[in-house]
Order: C-alpha cells, then sequence, then structure tokens
C-alpha cells in the first residue's frame, strides 16, 4: 500500500491531468467537483476551448484572458447545465454564442465590459432558469434581447449603465420570479414594462435615478412579495400604486425624497412583514400607515422629521419585533407605545432632541423596565431644558422629570354708583393705587371706562367686566364729546364737561406703582358719581398676588385732603374753591384743539 502522502500526491496529479485545478484543501469549496472544469490566470485561456470530457457539465472562467464569446463557441459541449464567466474583459458576445446547449440551466456572464448585448445573443436557451449580467457595462436593453428564455425565472442585470427600460423589454418571460435591475441608471419607468411579468415576486430597482412610478404600472404584480425603491429620487407615489400588491412582505422606500405619503399607499397590504422608511423627509406619517399590517416585524422610520409618532398609537402590532426611530426630530413618546408591542426587542431613539419633562416620564419608566431593548441608550440625551442638556435619559431618576405652568394672569372691573350730597362745587379729586411688584416679569393691560354724568341726568354703567390683561387704556365719556386727547403717561386729567380724554398707559415689567388721578368739574347739584373698584390677581413662578383700589370721585376729597362741608371759614372755602376752579378751567381751555374723534353717548 502506498504511504499516505504518495496516495494524496498521485489524486493530485490525475486531477490535474483531467484539466482540473488541484485542491490543496478539501474543505475550500473553490475546490472544483469531477464535473467542473475551471479555467483561471494560473490555467489561463485566450478562447473557448473546442471540447471538453463528457462528464463536464459546469464550466468555469474566471479572470483569464478572455475578450470575446464566438457564435457556436460551446456546440461540441451539449451536456453543459451551467457556464460562469466571472471577472474576464469579455467585450462582445456574437449572436448565436451558445447555440446547441439545449440543456444549459444557468448562465453569468459578469464583471465584464460588455456595452451591449445583440438580440439573439440568447436564443435556443429554452431550459435557461437563470441569467446573470451583473457588472458587465451594459448601456442599454434593447427590446426582444430575452425572446426565447421561456423558463426564465431569474434576471440579474444590477451594476450596469442602463439608463431606461424600453416597452416590451422584459416580454416572453411569463415565469421571471426576480428582476434585479439596481444600481442603474434608470430615470423612469413606462407604464406597461412589466405588465407580462405576472409571476414576479421580487423587484429590486434601489439605487437608480427614479425620479416617479406611473398609477398602474405595478397593477400585473399579484404575486409580489419584495419590492425595493430605495436610494431614489422619488417624491410622491400615486395612492393607488400599490393597491394590487396583497402578497407583498418587504416594502423599501428608504432614501428618497419624501415629505409626506398618501394616507392610503399602504391599505390592503395585510401580509407586511418589513417596511423601510428611512432617510427621507417626512414629518408626518400616513394615519393608516399601519392599520391594515398586523403581521409587520421591522419597521424602519429613522434619519426623517418627525416630531410626532400619535399614528402609531392606533393600532397594536403584537409581531413588531425591530423599531428604529433615531436622528428625527421627536421630543417625546406617546405614553403607553411601547406596550403595544408586546415582541419589541430592538429600538433606536438616538440622535433625537428629547425634551426631559414629565412628559418623557413614560419613556424613562420603559427603558429601565427594558434595559436591552433599547440598542443605541448611550446615545438618547436630553435637548432640554437647559439644566439637563447632554444628560443621558436613562441615567436621570424620575424626580428629574418637571413640567413647570403658568397661570393666565386676569382682571375684574367693577363699577357702582353712589349718591352724594349737595356741595360746593369740586376743584379736583385724586387716588392713587399701587400694584404689588410680581416675582418675575409681565406686561399688564387695564382698560377702564368711566361715565362723567351731566347734572340732573341718571345714566348705568354695567357693573362687571372681565377681560386677559394687555396693553392699558382708560377712557372717560361725557354726555357731548367734543375732543380726544391721547397722551403716554401714568396719570391722566378730565377737564370741563363735554370732553372725553382717552388715555393709553403701558405697564411694562417689572411692574412699578402707576398712578392714576381723575379730576372732575361737577356744578352745585344732586347727582351721581361712580365707585370703581378695581381687582388684579395673577399667578407667576407659584405666587399669587391680588390688589384693589378705590376711585370714589366726590367732592369730599380735595387735592387730597378730607374736607368738612360745615368746618372751617366757609367764605375762606368757597374762595379757594373758586379760585382752583378758575385756574383748571384756563389749564384746560387752553389745551383744547379741534375734535378728531366722535363719541357717541352710550345712553342714546
Amino acid at each position: 500500500m502506498l504511504p499516505t502522502n504518495a496516495a494524496l500526491l498521485l489524486v493530485l496529479l490525475l486531477e490535474s491531468g483531467k484539466g482540473q485545478t488541484p485542491c490543496h484543501n478539501a474543505t475550500d469549496p473553490s475546490c472544483p467537483k469531477p464535473y467542473q472544469d475551471v479555467y483561471t490566470k494560473t490555467r489561463d485561456v485566450t478562447e473557448i476551448p473546442k471540447s471538453a470530457s463528457p462528464i463536464i457539465t459546469e464550466m468555469f472562467f474566471v479572470e483569464t484572458s478572455l475578450v470575446e464569446i464566438k457564435e457556436k463557441a460551446f456546440q461540441n459541449m451539449p451536456d453543459l447545465v451551467k457556464i460562469d464567466f466571472i471577472n474576464n474583459k469579455i467585450k462582445t458576445v456574437e449572436v448565436g454564442a451558445f447555440d446547441n446547449l439545449g440543456k444549459l440551466e444557468e448562465l453569468e456572464i459578469s464583471s465584464a465590459d460588455l456595452g451591449s448585448l445583440p438580440v439573439g445573443s440568447f436564443r435556443n436557451l429554452s431550459h435557461l432558469w437563470k441569467l446573470s449580467l451583473r457588472g458587465s457595462g451594459i448601456k442599454g436593453l434593447e427590446k426582444g434581447l430575452f425572446e426565447g428564455l421561456g423558463n426564465l425565472e431569474q434576471l440579474y442585470l444590477h451594476l450596469n449603465e442602463i439608463p431606461s427600460l424600453p416597452e416590451g423589454a422584459f416580454d416572453g418571460l411569463p415565469k421571471l420570479k426576480l428582476l434585479h435591475l439596481a444600481e442603474n441608471k434608470i430615470s423612469s419607468i413606462s407604464k406597461d414594462v412589466f405588465k407580462q411579468l405576472t409571476q414576479l415576486n421580487t423587484l429590486r430597482l434601489y439605487q437608480n435615478e427614479i425620479s416617479g412610478l406611473t398609477e398602474g404600472s405595478l397593477d400585473s404584480q399579484h404575486s409580489l412579495t419584495e419590492l425595493s425603491l430605495r436610494n431614489n429620487r422619488i417624491r410622491t407615489l400615486p395612492p393607488n400604486l400599490l393597491r394590487n400588491l396583497t402578497n407583498l412582505e418587504k416594502l423599501s422606500l428608504g432614501n428618497n425624497l419624501f415629505e409626506a405619503l398618501p394616507g392610503e399607499i399602504f391599505l390592503g397590504l395585510r401580509k407586511m412583514k418589513q417596511l423601510e422608511l428611512a432617510s427621507n423627509q417626512l414629518k408626518v406619517l400616513p394615519g393608516q400607515l399601519l392599520a391594515e399590517m398586523p403581521l409587520l416585524q421591522d419597521l424602519d422610520l429613522s434619519k426623517n422629521k418627525l416630531s410626532s409618532l400619535e399614528s402609531l398609537v392606533l393600532h397594536p402590532f403584537p409581531k413588531l419585533t425591530t423599531l428604529k426611530l433615531q436622528r428625527n426630530l421627536l421630543e417625546s413618546i406617546p405614553t403607553g407605545l411601547f406596550d403595544k408591542y408586546g415582541n419589541l426587542k430592538s429600538v433606536y431613539l438616538g440622535g433625537n432632541p428629547w425634551r426631559c419633562d414629565c412628559h418623557l416620564l413614560y419613556l424613562h419608566r420603559w427603558m429601565k423596565a427594558n434595559p436591552k431593548s433599547v440598542k443605541d441608550a448611550a446615545k438618547v440625551k436630553c435637548r432640554s431644558p437647559d439644566d439637563l442638556v447632554g444628560k443621558v435619559v436613562k441615567s436621570l431618576t424620575e424626580d428629574q422629570f418637571i413640567c413647570f405652568t403658568t397661570t393666565p394672569i386676569s382682571a375684574t372691573f367693577e363699577s357702582t354708583w353712589l349718591p352724594r350730597s349737595t356741595l360746593p362745587p369740586a376743584v379736583t379729586g385724586g387716588t392713587t393705587a399701587t400694584l404689588p411688584s410680581a416675582s418675575k416679569p409681565f406686561t399688564t393691560a387695564v382698560v377702564i371706562t368711566t361715565s362723567v354724568l351731566e347734572p340732573t341726568t341718571s345714566r348705568t354703567i354695567p357693573t362687571s367686566t372681565e377681560m386677559m390683561i394687555t396693553t392699558p387704556q382708560i377712557t372717560t365719556s361725557t354726555g357731548s364729546p367734543t375732543k380726544t386727547l391721547k397722551t403716554m403717561s401714568s396719570s391722566s386729567s378730565t377737564t370741563a364737561p363735554g370732553t372725553t380724554i382717552t388715555t393709553t398707559v403701558p405697564t411694562e415689567t417689572p411692574v412699578t406703582s402707576p398712578q392714576i388721578t381723575t379730576l372732575t368739574q361737577s356744578p352745585t347739584s344732586t347727582e351721581t358719581s361712580p365707585k370703581t373698584t378695581i381687582k388684579i390677581s395673577s399667578m407667576v413662578s407659584k405666587s399669587k398676588f391680588a390688589s384693589s383700589w378705590t376711585d370714589t370721585a366726590t367732592p369730599d376729597i380735595i387735592a387730597g385732603t378730607s374736607l368738612a362741608s360745615t368746618s372751617g371759614d366757609s367764605s375762606t372755602t368757597a374762595a379757594q374753591i373758586f379760585t382752583t376752579i378758575m385756574a383748571g378751567l384756563a389749564i384746560v381751555l387752553r389745551g383744547l384743539q379741534p375734535p378728531v374723534q366722535h363719541l357717541r353717548d352710550p345712553t342714546n
């Protein structure tokens, strides 16, 4: 018996004599089998061999010096079932190059430099079920190129330079199940180019230059289970483009230019398992996005502009295992969202501007309860508030998720008419109201309307007015308005009867103590004077304050001093009053201008 090493050497020599490349490792998958013939740069050829051993059914040409495949190159090898040309420099395939290969099932010409292929290159290959022309520099397809391939099931045309698909390019391929057209330069898809491919279940069009598809262009693909359109230039899709794809399981629309999708685009896709919408410009999701996807397992919404996930709350997805939401504009997660996904194993949330307040407490608790589910937990960081910027959400404690509230400022005004006795004419009346300062700046606006009555008249003013505080405005109107005077001041004066003065007083933060003074002239008579009560309440930074002031425009107050009608020297007092009245009238009369606004008497 020969030694083991000698026996192995003999086997290698025998294999080498058969035209086989020696196997240095019995477990190496590249080692040819007895029925395979392999030609490489170490066993180079410049043309197709004239014949092969009768036992050879598969032939491989890998990195050889072949540059063309001539007509009837394999006519003496009728038993071949597989031929592969891999990474050769083939530039030409002649018509009839594969004639007399009635048993051929698989043919590959990859990494070549073909440019184009003439019609008839693949004629008479009635048993061919797989044809691969990937990466062969093909710059166009001619109509009829694939005629006669009635049993073809897989066609690989990716990694070429095909700019368009002519009408009828795939006619005569009734059994085609896989069409790989990715990584070409296709810019448009005509409506009927796939019309005869009724058995197609995989269509790959990713990484082209497609800007859109027409309505009805996929209506014949009832058997389609995989559709990939990612890495194109698609901005929108027809609403009913996918309406007949009821068996679709995998859909990829990522890395396009979508800002929105039609609301009904996914209706009827009940068998969907994988949906990719990543790397678009989506701001919102269709309302019926997942309504009809009970079998969905993988959902990729990453790298969009989503700020809300409310549409995901509407329906439970019991089969969902992977959810990718990273790099959006999410600030919070709807409470209970992840509870609907009982099988969720992988979640990606990093790169969002999370607002770490009370609304994010649900996410924090869910991450704590499911520590292995968030695959990028270290990238889930707070973007606000300021004191938590950059903090990892999972590292915070529950008492750090705080929401602040502010109560709006409101004001209530009440006016009540009080009787008074007959007194000497009042010269002036003055009141002062001081508002407490707020703990934080705010802007106040008050509107007060007071009617000054003429003698022996009776009028009614509403007893309550409530409004939001904007810009302060004080309006005093009389029975016969003749003048409107506007001034930016914290005090105002009322002239003789028949004059209207409108004063706008902006009160801006911080709140000071504005002074409001009302001057009234009243003849000796019995009349009704208003008592105005103003109540202001607000809350700023959890602090409350309330204040009120009372302005009683009666003759009992003169220049801020209380006077008794029966005390003192009456003649002296009357003289003082008269002097003061005359001085006030002179000042008012000098300031009178032609009327610029006419106010209607509210009682008329």
